[in-house]
């Protein structure tokens, strides 16, 4: 990170989103790269970088060794703010290029409501925004993602689009970018249209030509994204991500991702435990998430579960599920996940009324939803999320009532309820493609309903803005003219349209006021006997079935799993029509099922050199926490070791509670036996120095790591190999008696302060002013604001010293109060005395304990203990 850069991120929220140098980001050399390519994600980072699809691709792309994969997301609004005031564009987060450099910008298109962050990216970037403007000066922009499913609305802006699975795609696609770097754009996709799975808007007829979407044919080793990418800061997924499974056959009928996913492939039970253990080993994560559209219909699922928890227990790792179905929570599952800690447990019943839940095909009962809240209350869950949609077909008003009584019914079992109601949107590629959208006057109604309805103790009621499900229905529907909407309701401030605090209604209402299309048309029921603005687009399910299963939702009439009662003949190629029984509990576990795909020959599409990477994987209290659960098993006496370390400039933008969170992962890559508290949520013993301001490097820091028992071993040596870049171990000792934490037995820090000044010996004219003032015990005041307060601050109390060093620089050794002023407001005043400046010139170096006599560093002296004791 360049000090541009640093002064662009200090002053925003958040600046560790627009850091790089996370752990394990692959940072390839720029010249060294015959292709590269930007990964874009058209929202927050920490939305990103919770996205398993981008981080595969990143992954797969980046083992080529003639490729390079970086990645970009779109800034918040100060960021953004700031790169447009400066005429800076958007830049990629490892290389620091500008995206426009790169050969393909390859954008992730997961909701409609992203729609307009793309023409912000564009925008940022200074490429065009419709591919037909673009010049061969441009990036080929590519679109992938569920999205695609209906690629129309956005066709105008994608040179282009890639359907379906994109694991073998990008790697043709990169290799025919390889081959084809002298010719013309035009040239490019024109090929690029060869390729199956890749729609070109400029070259494709929608209305002659079809896109078959292409599927993975298995879950192979080389599509796990390893080693993962940690992030610096905290994300909206923090946790280690295994896809167990791909695709789903339960045929629910509002879901896309159950359509366009099939057929079912999953990884074998041994797979995805080496993944586990590799992953983990890598990143130092405390949570893995086992993931598939139904994790609970994997084969011998407990089984995982067990061999899952076999490594994940001796870390002390969690395991979650994100996506289980009531009727395959039993007490085996709950034993599993509750072993570290209760992960929170979602359930979907989706509708209130069995009637309804038969016309969606979601094939539970209430009595399933009983049953399941029953276990986890036995089983020492105090709370459950559970999720509702509202305007779905052929729903009446005995149906919501439906959901208060499933709701009151649930909440006498004791256990706390968060509800989610959700209005439906119809998608394309589904049964209900056809149906009509509920009104907003009619969903707000509805809202308003359940509101009144749902007020019981023990319930907490959230929705989503059916204003922003009105869009989001509108647009995946939409043919080319979404283009036109988009692109108008950008020009008048619409983005972000995703996050409450930014969506732009009244711009929206406007657009579509004004499109012509009109409220009722984007809403109505579609014909089914016309041709969908999607119909050239094919993901192996059949119109056929398709409309079949809409006929069977409006008669209430529910189908059952391919996989228990046989083939129905949705359309998906598959090799097995009747699947084998399912696995039982110490059956043998065979591999990851493989598909033969229709057009394809299953293989990876990946050379030699992309081989999945092979290795042995190696096998707390925090600054200003209370005090953690005491334990009712015997404790061992474990040794405790002082760490002294830097932080250096890669780190400067971490807050001190993501600064902890890389150290706790650290030492889980270590492999060290650290002690965890006891309770229901494990903590490492870890306790640290008083946090670091935002923005300052420093190599005077300092945390206590407590050992569970007797360690002799080199706790440096096993670190320092382990660490993130940013992070220098400077020193380690055993603290061999009891002392006080860190936190409380600091009481005076240490800065060094970089001036800059047009004229030199600023800093001996501030030091000269601080001694004159101490010498006459003259009252030095700085006023400040704490929680709203006017608070005024004498600084020859909270100062212990200031003198003059080398190169124009201060050293100032500050005492730390409770009611004090914060070390930048202290500089910042003493600066303005003499004139200076201290941009990004703040360096933390010491930390000391205040004794009567003197100060002692904690790594200073054996008899710590005993200062401690008489101070």
């Amino acid at each position: 990170m360049d000090r541009n850069h640093r002064n662009e991120i200090s002053g925003v929220v958040k600046p560790g989103r627009y850091a790089d140098h996370e752990l394990n980001a692959a940072r390839k050399p720029w010249d060294k790269a015959e292709v590269r390519l930007c990964l874009a994600y058209p929202d927050r980072y920490e939305i990103g970088m919770s996205n398993l699809g981008l981080a595969i691709l990143y992954s797969v792309v980046n083992r080529l060794p003639w490729a390079l994969a970086d990645r970009a997301y779109l800034p918040a609004p100060d960021m953004e703010e700031i790169l447009r005031t400066g005429g800076k564009p958007l830049r990629a987060l490892e290389s620091g290029r500008p995206l426009r450099d790169f050969d393909i910008l390859g954008v992730s298109l997961q909701t409609e409501l992203c729609y307009t962050n793309v023409l912000a990216m564009l925008d940022l970037a200074g490429i065009p925004w419709r591919a037909a403007d673009r010049s061969d000066n441009d990036p080929i922009v590519l679109a992938g993602g569920s999205c695609c499913a209906n690629p129309e609305p956005m066709a105008a802006f994608f040179d282009a689009m890639a359907v379906g699975d994109g694991e073998e795609l990008i790697v043709e696609i990169c290799h025919l970018l390889q081959n084809s770097k002298s010719e013309s754009r035009n040239s490019k996709l024109a090929r690029l249209a060869g390729i199956p799975g890749v729609y070109v808007p400029s070259v494709h007829d929608p209305q002659k030509d079809t896109i078959s979407a292409r599927h993975a044919g298995s879950l192979k080793p080389e599509y796990a994204p390893h080693p993962p990418l940690v992030p610096l800061v905290e994300v909206t997924h923090d946790r280690l991500t295994v896809e167990i499974a791909r695709g789903c056959t339960r045929g629910c009928r509002f879901c896309q991702a159950g359509m366009l996913y099939r057929p079912v492939r999953t990884r074998g039970r041994d797979e995805v435990i080496d993944l586990v253990q590799r992953g983990l080993a890598a990143s130092g994560w405390e949570e893995v998430s086992l993931l598939s559209l139904s994790s609970s219909d994997y084969p011998d699922f407990s089984g995982l579960l067990d061999g899952v928890n076999g490594v994940c227990l001796g870390q002390r790792v969690a395991v979650s599920v994100p996506s289980l179905r009531l009727d395959g929570f039993d007490q085996a599952m709950a034993g599993c996940l509750k072993r570290i800690k209760r992960s929170s447990l979602t359930f979907a019943p989706e509708a209130g009324t069995q009637r309804l839940r038969d016309a969606i095909n979601k094939g539970i009962s209430d009595e399933h939803l009983t049953s399941a809240l029953e276990l986890a209350r036995r089983n020492g869950w105090q709370a459950v999320k559970l999720y509702f949609m509202i305007g779905l077909p052929t729903e009446t008003r005995e149906d919501l009532e439906g959901i208060i009584a499933l709701c009151r019914r649930a909440s006498k079992i004791g256990l706390n309820l968060k509800v989610t109601i959700s209005p439906f949107v119809p998608k394309a590629q589904t049964p209900f493609q056809w149906e009509r959208q509920e009104g907003l006057e009619n969903l707000e109604e509805e809202i308003g309903f359940l509101s009144r309805g749902l007020r019981m103790p023990r319930v907490q009621v959230h929705w989503h803005d059916p204003r922003s499900s009105v869009v989001e229905g509108v647009l995946a529907r939409a043919g080319r003219e979404g283009a036109e909407l988009v692109e108008s309701a950008y020009r008048q401030g619409a983005k972000s349209d995703q996050w409450s605090e930014h969506f732009k209604w009244d711009v929206w209402q406007a657009v579509l006021g004004g499109s012509g299309i009109g409220f009722k048309k984007a809403f109505g029921a579609r014909d089914a006997s016309a041709r969908l603005p999607w119909a050239h687009v094919e993901y192996g399910v059949s119109g056929d079935f398709l409309r079949a299963e809409r006929d069977k939702a409006l008669a209430g009439q529910a189908t059952a799993d391919c996989r228990e009662q046989g083939c129905h003949g949705c359309g998906a190629e598959c090799e097995k029509q009747r699947a084998a029984p399912r696995l039982r509990s110490g059956q043998e576990d065979g591999p990851s099922t493989e598909l033969r795909i229709k057009g394809q020959n299953g293989g990876t599409g990946l050379p030699e050199a992309v081989a999945a990477p092979t290795g042995t994987p190696a096998e707390g209290s925090a600054y200003g926490r209370g005090k953690r659960v005491a334990s009712h098993r015997p404790q061992i006496s474990g040794t405790r070791f002082r760490i002294k370390y830097a932080k250096g400039p890669e780190l400067r933008c971490i807050s001190h509670l993501d600064l902890m969170r890389l150290w706790q992962r650290a030492i889980r890559r270590a492999g060290l036996p650290v002690a965890y508290s006891q309770g229901f949520s494990p903590h490492q013993k870890v306790s640290f120095g008083p946090p670091l301001p935002l923005g300052m490097t420093s190599r005077g820091e300092y945390l206590d790591l407590q050992m569970e028992k007797p360690f002799a071993g080199d706790v440096s040596a096993a670190l320092k190999p382990v660490m993130n870049p940013g992070l220098e171990i400077l020193g380690v000792r055993p603290v061999l008696k009891e002392s006080q934490s860190l936190s409380s037995w600091v009481g005076a820090a240490e800065y060094e302060v970089a001036i800059d000044g047009n004229a030199s010996g600023q800093s001996g004219k501030i030091a000269d002013e601080w001694d004159r003032r101490s010498e006459e015990k003259a009252k030095w005041f700085l006023v400040t604001v704490r929680k709203g307060q006017r608070i005024e601050v004498d600084l020859i109390k909270q100062i212990y010293g200031i003198k003059s060093i080398k190169h124009n620089k201060l050293s100032i050794i500050i005492k730390v109060m409770d009611k004090g002023a914060k070390p930048q407001e202290i500089i910042a005043k003493l600066l303005s005395a003499g004139d200076g400046e201290a941009g990004h010139g703040i360096e933390r170096v010491e930390l000391y304990h205040v004794t009567e006599r003197g100060l002692v560093k904690p790594l200073e002296s054996a008899e710590e203990s005993e200062f401690v004791a008489r101070a």
